[in-house]
């Protein structure tokens, strides 16, 4: 689907929606949620700062999610507070697009490159600001906008590894 929800386990009551919603205001980043989440959510225990600094800011749950759409884009949901409930869904969780592939309106078949795997979340050794490493999982067609139709041999671009059809190696 286009979205990400979060269930409570015992109830199976839906708790937290962020998917794309037609009707939402204008400036809401769930408009740009118009393509399928193939890929497991990736979570981690963060803490509510930017930051990663030490352990009295960790309770030992998942506090931040990040997943890749088939559009190329990135998106990442914190949960740091617990929820406050209103009408049976939590209101104090939010979630917005961290990375765009492309233009704005730039997806052909495969034009964005989808992310079909999970992310992988770390602090970074210099700073410890948060980082998100993600792969589209199509290395052999990373500059292919056509999903896969066109090979390095008939890149308008020239050949990707150097070789020419002559040259294929043994």
């Amino acid at each position: 689907g286009r979205g990400v929800h979060m269930v409570d386990v015992w109830t199976g009551e839906e708790l937290f929606d962020f998917s794309y919603d037609p009707g939402a205001p204008a400036g809401d980043p769930r408009l740009n949620l118009r393509y399928p989440i193939p890929a497991v959510v990736g979570m981690m225990g963060w803490g509510s700062k930017a930051y990663y600094d030490s352990f009295p800011d960790h309770d030992g749950f998942f506090d931040t999610a990040t997943f890749g759409d088939a559009g190329g884009q990135l998106w990442v949901l914190r949960f740091s507070a617990p929820g406050t409930l209103s009408g049976g869904k939590v209101t104090n969780w939010h979630g917005g697009r961290v990375f765009q592939m492309g233009g704005a309106q730039d997806c052909e078949l495969c034009g964005t490159q989808p992310f079909f795997y999970i992310t992988a979340n770390m602090p970074l050794p210099t700073n410890m600001r948060y980082r998100v490493f993600a792969g589209t999982g199509d290395r052999f067609n990373l500059l292919d906008k056509r999903g896969g139709t066109q090979s390095g041999f008939e890149n308008p671009k020239g050949p990707l590894i150097g070789l020419t059809i002559t040259e294929m190696p043994a």
